[in-house]
């Protein structure tokens, strides 16, 4: 990057964590490896009754650290929005690792056109060492780098999260999803990056694979409700209030 540091915006890096204890410190470590030179880290622990906090305060004024009583993904996220310094909010699941380029990559479109939003990178999938013998119980990853619609591959205008709205605290799986796709109806000006940004790991616990009875009734309703707003506001759009 080309740019001088006093050109950098303040980046809220959000990390909400229940009970992640295991993979937390790994998450924490690549947020603060980032290259990029103006970013804070906003730990949220979500109530979690594992050893979550103790290495919390083991990185003491490196992060900012945030206990709350459990009340899911969402409202988790949410918090960390609303405590956010930031005029640029990301996310990063505390099972996850960031390449340390992660922030400069994506901070740059933003850097070349004021008009972009929201930008997404690449993801690659890796199985947890302990989940590896079991992971013929979840569906395959593919080795090269796919397009990451996550909010550990996405950064964004704190001011355009804002104008979508939070995360509705009762999905239990697509609360991203239902999130993106109102985005998706406002036009919000999106970049997409070829850099790999994110490295998702693949084990048991997962969200998606804990409520995978869920998935398909979830995604299905996600994508009605944002067929109802689209047809509210464009007419033209013929829409059975009875299909599935």
């Amino acid at each position: 990057m080309n740019h001088q540091d006093t050109e950098f915006p303040l980046i809220s890096v959000i990390i909400p964590v229940y009970n992640y204890g295991r993979y937390l410190r790994e998450a924490v470590d690549s947020a603060l490896r980032q290259t990029y030179p103006t970013y804070e880290v906003i730990l949220i622990n979500d109530g979690s009754t594992d050893e979550t906090e103790k290495i919390a305060f083991s990185y003491g004024s490196r992060i900012r650290y945030h206990l709350q009583k459990h009340q899911g993904l969402g409202a988790s996220k949410n918090q960390g929005v609303r405590l956010a310094n930031g005029e640029y909010i990301t996310f990063l699941d505390a099972d996850d690792i960031w390449p340390e380029k992660r922030l400069e990559a994506l901070m740059v479109p933003f850097l070349d056109n004021a008009a972009v939003e929201m930008t997404f990178g690449r993801l690659r999938s890796f199985f947890s060492p302990e989940f590896a013998a079991k992971k013929e119980n979840h569906p395959p990853s593919p080795n090269e780098p796919i397009g990451g619609i996550c909010p550990g591959a996405m950064l964004i205008k704190k001011a355009s999260f804002l104008k979508v709205g939070y995360f509705k605290s009762e999905w239990k799986v697509t609360e991203f999803l239902d999130w993106y796709l109102k985005a998706k109806e406002l036009n919000l000006k999106t970049i997409w990056i070829e850099d790999l940004v994110l490295h998702r790991r693949l084990h048991e616990n997962n969200n998606t694979f804990v409520h995978r009875g869920q998935l398909s009734s979830e995604f299905a309703r996600a994508l009605k409700t944002s067929l109802q707003r689209r047809a509210i506001k464009d007419p033209s759009i013929n829409f059975d209030e009875n299909s599935r």
